[in-house]
């Protein structure tokens, strides 16, 4: 079980014969107390089949003993039956089974928003004005458009739209639509005038209002910049986002998955899980990621919460956001991006705050993972780990990693930082990698995608699976 080395250790001196007495792999990877006791706890039921174990010192098992909802033995049939009690149920599993599939970088809210919206996913940019031109002529006089997904790299020429292109089809309604990353926002000149962003508006520290040539704003709100219209957008009640959380787990469950990280909850959001958890209605395995000043300055004054509910809800880490998106240009670079000369990105945490937060997560026992994709980026996360004594045992994760020198790719081995990459960008990024960085920096691992690759592209992955965010 090399990807939990800390677990691992815990396993040592508990092997009886060819079974591994184990606690159930939790994401907070903490053990039943009975696996330590001289005699192992009262089994429920042995599962008798074949098992694929990923541990590669056992690779396979030919039974699994549960007690109390846990997963306590792994091994051979005949000595798992050895533990078992008079009362033990045998249940025989056929095929093949193997760990429940994780999704270690996901945004459940957002996600059963997409569901419960305008869904622009993979669509050309008439395709998407039309979709806007139906929702203004069922939406009711002055009502807000809400929707996302869309994606100007499927566009041709693939250049980001403008706020008069909406006004054309929007009528009255004031119109906000994300980007597939999350990281900028489509608005209408409607909402350019209420939210009071004129030409005369500074871009915000760590965003960028897009302007034209004549310097006005164009409709394109970057990373810090779409807070400007936060306070004027309607916000979901607390219904709302229950029912938005539903619908996101409900699909989880039908695609499979038995558990997904939430890479970044509010406490409110926190407090949905925590009461769904209570009423029984949590269909998925949680591990949630604490996220905004107010979520991560309770849980650093309050420590972890890892293991609610027999595992089935983990609060046991921070996210922090280092920089923007790449296909927004926000990814934080060294060198500046090579189709926008003069363009570094966005940094959102400054290297003072990152050491400061670091340091008081480690005291509390919390994981600290960090969204970082541009190279510049990725150094700074892995300096304030280096510096801040972090070891492999703590598993801090850097969130996405696009771009990444060798050196750095280096010191993540080095340092037993988690690399938490999603395979979908190799698609995401195939469109538009090279004009992005240039033909050099393309080939830096991991980011092995390439602008005229014939990977899989961002229409063809299911909604909700992981972003950029």
């Amino acid at each position: 079980m090399k990807q939990f080395p800390e677990f691992e250790k815990r396993l040592e001196g508990i092997r009886v014969s060819g079974v591994v007495l184990v606690a159930l792999l939790t994401l907070s990877t903490t053990p039943v107390n009975g696996a330590h006791q001289s005699q192992p706890p009262t089994l429920d039921e042995i599962f008798i089949g074949q098992f694929l174990t990923l541990d590669p010192q056992n690779p396979e098992a030919e039974a699994i003993a549960v007690s109390a909802g846990r997963i306590v033995a792994i091994g051979p049939e005949s000595e798992v039956e050895a533990l078992a009690a008079k009362a033990t149920r045998r249940i025989q599993i056929s095929g093949v089974a193997l760990p429940g599939f994780a999704d270690a970088h996901t945004h459940p809210e957002l996600f059963g928003e997409q569901l419960d919206r305008l869904n622009l996913r993979g669509l050309t940019k008439a395709e998407t004005l039309a979709r806007v031109a139906e929702a203004a002529r069922s939406t009711p006089p002055g009502g807000w458009i809400l929707g996302g997904g869309w994606d100007q790299g499927f566009w041709q020429p693939a250049t980001f739209p403008t706020a008069k292109e909406l006004d054309a089809v929007s009528g009255d309604h004031p119109v906000s639509l994300d980007r597939i990353d999350w990281h900028s926002i489509w608005v209408n000149s409607k909402v350019l005038v209420l939210a009071k962003i004129s030409d005369t508006t500074p871009d915000p520290e760590g965003g960028r209002i897009w302007r034209n040539a004549a310097g006005k704003p164009t409709g394109i709100l970057v990373d810090n910049a779409t807070g400007l219209v936060d306070g004027i957008t309607p916000k979901p009640t607390h219904a709302d986002r229950e029912r938005h959380i539903r619908l996101a787990l409900q699909q989880y469950a039908r695609w499979g998955l038995t558990s997904v990280h939430d890479a970044g909850a509010d406490l409110e959001m926190i407090g949905i899980y925590k009461d769904l958890l209570k009423r029984g209605e949590l269909p998925v395995r949680l591990y949630v990621m604490a996220l905004g000043n107010t979520t991560v300055v309770h849980y650093l004054a309050n420590g972890p919460e890892p293991d609610l509910g027999s595992g089935m809800l983990a609060v046991r880490s921070i996210k922090l956001v280092l920089d923007g998106a790449l296909g927004s240009r926000g990814a934080e670079m060294t060198e500046p991006y090579s189709d926008a000369p003069g363009v570094h990105g966005l940094q959102t945490v400054n290297d003072a705050d990152l050491a400061e937060i670091v340091s008081a997560a480690r005291q509390q026992g919390l994981q600290v993972n960090t969204h970082a994709i541009g190279d510049r980026a990725v150094a700074r996360a892995l300096n304030a780990f280096e510096k801040g004594g972090v070891t492999r045992e703590e598993r801090f994760r850097i969130e996405h990693a696009s771009v990444v020198t060798n050196d750095d790719l280096a010191r993540f081995k080095r340092l037993g930082i988690v690399a938490s990459m999603q395979p979908v960008f190799v698609g995401e990024y195939s469109r538009w990698a090279e004009d992005r960085v240039g033909r050099s920096r393309v080939h830096w691992p991991p980011f092995i995608a390439r602008s005229r690759g014939k990977a899989r592209t961002e229409n063809q992955r299911p909604a909700g699976m992981a972003s950029n965010v």
